[in-house]
């Protein structure tokens, strides 16, 4: 149904505003959800190599991987902020709080 449809109802007054913030709502979560969805998909990609650490038997890594790690992880932590702080995030909160705390943790 178009807003002009709605507009040649009886009473559709009433009901306008609350259908708005509705969709606005709606659209709001979805954009959070997909900039979750984007920054989880980033780094699938992202390969990382590593060198021996003296004799020692750890690993460490290597070249520019650190930068790009560094360059990422600040980036994501930042956005996933943002997400966490949002009136949208409703009903992936347990997602966001997940991601946050694994990014944190990396």
């Amino acid at each position: 149904m178009t807003k002009q449809q709605l507009q040649n109802l009886d009473g559709y007054e009433k009901y306008i505003n609350f259908m708005e913030e509705v969709a606005d709502e709606a659209a709001n979560q979805f954009a959070n959800e997909n900039s979750l969805k984007n920054m989880k998909r980033d780094w699938e990609p992202l390969e990382f190599t590593t060198k021996a650490w003296k004799e020692t038997g750890s690993h460490i890594l290597e070249g520019e991987a650190v930068e790009n790690l560094t360059t990422a992880l600040d980036d994501h932590i930042i956005k996933t902020q943002t997400v966490h702080n949002w009136r949208y995030i409703g009903p992936f909160k347990e997602e966001v709080f997940e991601w946050e705390e694994l990014l944190q943790q990396t």
